[in-house]
């Protein structure tokens, strides 16, 4: 069940992780025996790190790749930003 009693849904949010080097995003099924379903990263190029619009214009665009190749359920998602 969820926090918000009108957003209801049987697939558990996405968390994704919005780092310096890296996105991480991960998928995990409460229940008895937790269950993965989707895991996946994505490495930021050294070169535009230290650029937050480059940075930012990357994750972007390459985000929604990232969740379709990581087979991720539902459209919900939990962010952790720096």
């Amino acid at each position: 069940m969820s926090m918000l009693g009108f957003l209801k849904s049987n697939t558990a949010p996405i968390a994704i992780d919005f780092g310096y080097s890296t996105v991480k995003v991960l998928q995990v099924q409460p229940g008895e025996s937790m269950e993965l379903l989707g895991a996946a990263m994505l490495e930021i190029p050294a070169l535009i790190r230290a650029n937050p619009a480059e940075r930012l214009l990357f994750m972007q665009e390459s985000l929604p790749k990232l969740l379709q190749d990581g087979c991720f359920k539902g459209k919900m998602a939990s962010c952790s930003i720096p």
